[in-house]
């Protein structure tokens, strides 16, 4: 990925872009200030300079909130336009903040800023796309849209990014059901992965009513309702010539960074979207969001060389785009093996989380060949990666409950010590046990098991 658009940040992260912006060997980046909204959650008030949203509930409002961003120098302008449904019905609803979003729009274009708009119903958007935005983020999911909407949103130059799997993955963490593949748990932040799995031992009653909750039938016939309605739009509006630009709006809970994109282009395809309009969708597409396709977003003599070099050819198979040779950023030959430096913590998590996962591909990725596994202090239990192949397979087939969770970690240079409890056992009881990793040359050597 060399280049991020970031539809929904903060002042503090505005200022972390400008202090990397002068790094020519990081992806490009393009951000929002806070998101100008008809509803803000409590739980995000008062945070200053931290806070990803600004509530605007008049024209004033309006007009203040895009001035105050100007100083930041946010790349374009977000509208967070939440219908909140009541007795007067969707439309009504939307309608009454109508007179807001005209106004931001209008001042955001006054001084040249492009306005982005979430937007998941399809009068929101209608509305939006009426008064001038520039780009919706998130496909509608209310319903079918008319031949008319589409021609809307074509005759308007309005982008749209469908983000088809960001709410799926909240479906399946609050319900339990996450189920990270191979290429997610080698690829995605360890850290971030494990804190989903972790969702399942917090003490907190919340959990266990919001898995209740995700898993009542009328749930799962939203969520498939939803899922069908979302693709078809898909289909409908990239047939109709509106642009498309894929996004995984990640950092929502259970969407994992960078990872998620090759979930989202398989997504897109499953929609119908020929593998061209994919690729189409995560190169050229995103360059018009803000005007940078004469510069950027596909490979020409005197545009700027952002791009990766395959091994396989991606308009065979989407899984081609994982097969990267060499990525090259403003001209620079970067080596994608070079570019995330794994710590040992790191390893030991990534491991973890691929053992809660039972995917034994992942699972074994971060050990040595010739690895050694010990009963502490020097009982020798397996050598090399071969046997720990076998066994594990094993075990994760027999043991499809099986589960460990960290209860304490220590981290000392190259040595990672966890205290960890694991249930799903065939014998139905926890086992308690302290496991010291050893690390050299950014793989596990070593394990020692103490019980």
């Amino acid at each position: 990925i060399t280049s991020v658009v970031d539809v929904g940040s903060t002042y503090n992260f505005l200022k972390l872009r400008d202090s990397l912006s002068g790094n020519k060997l990081l992806p490009s980046v393009y951000m929002t200030g806070p998101l100008l909204t008809t509803y803000e959650p409590q739980v995000f008030m008062g945070l200053k300079n931290d806070e990803p949203f600004r509530l605007v509930s008049t024209i004033e409002d309006a007009k203040k909130a895009i001035n105050e961003q100007l100083p930041y120098r946010p790349d374009f302008i977000k509208i967070w336009y939440i219908v909140s449904l009541g007795k007067e019905g969707v439309e009504a609803a939307a309608r009454k903040y109508e007179p807001l979003i005209k106004e931001i729009i209008q001042e955001a274009h006054k001084n040249k800023l492009k306005v982005a708009v979430h937007a998941t119903e399809r009068i929101a958007a209608q509305i939006a796309v009426q008064n001038g935005c520039d780009f919706l983020v998130h496909d509608i999911e209310d319903e079918v849209v008319s031949d008319s909407f589409v021609q809307l949103l074509k005759s308007g130059k309005v982008i749209l990014s469908p983000t088809l799997t960001v709410m799926d993955n909240y479906y399946n963490t609050f319900g339990q059901k996450i189920n990270y593949n191979t290429y997610d748990l080698k690829n995605s932040d360890p850290l971030a992965i494990g804190s989903i799995y972790d969702i399942k031992h917090l003490s907190n009653s919340v959990i266990p009513a919001l898995k209740q909750r995700f898993d009542q039938p009328q749930m799962k016939i939203r969520i498939s309702r939803t899922d069908s309605i979302r693709k078809v739009n898909l289909k409908k509006l990239a047939d109709g010539g509106v642009t498309i630009a894929a996004g995984t709006d990640a950092g929502n809970i259970g969407t994992q960074h960078a990872s998620s994109f090759q979930n989202e282009l398989k997504a897109m395809q499953e929609s119908g979207l020929s593998i061209w309009q994919v690729l189409q969708s995560a190169t050229i597409n995103p360059a018009k969001i803000l005007d940078k396709e004469m510069v950027s977003g596909n490979i020409a003599k005197g545009k700027v060389a952002d791009m990766i070099l395959l091994n396989a050819d991606p308009t065979k198979s989407l899984e081609n785009l994982t097969a990267i040779n060499k990525i090259f950023k403003n001209g620079n030959v970067l080596d994608p093996e070079s570019l995330v430096s794994k710590t040992p913590e790191l390893l030991v998590q990534q491991q973890l989380n691929a053992y809660n996962a039972r995917n034994i591909e992942a699972f074994l990725e971060p050990y040595s060949d010739d690895v050694e596994i010990y009963s502490f202090p020097n009982t020798l239990i397996s050598k090399g990666k071969d046997a720990m192949r076998k066994s594990y397979t094993d075990m994760f087939a027999k043991m499809p409950n099986l589960h460990c969770e960290l209860k304490g970690r220590i981290i000392q240079g190259n040595i990672v010590i966890d205290r960890e409890s694991v249930s799903g056992m065939i014998s139905n009881t926890k086992v308690e046990a302290t496991a010291v990793y050893e690390i050299k040359n950014h793989k596990i050597i070593k394990v020692y098991f103490i019980r």
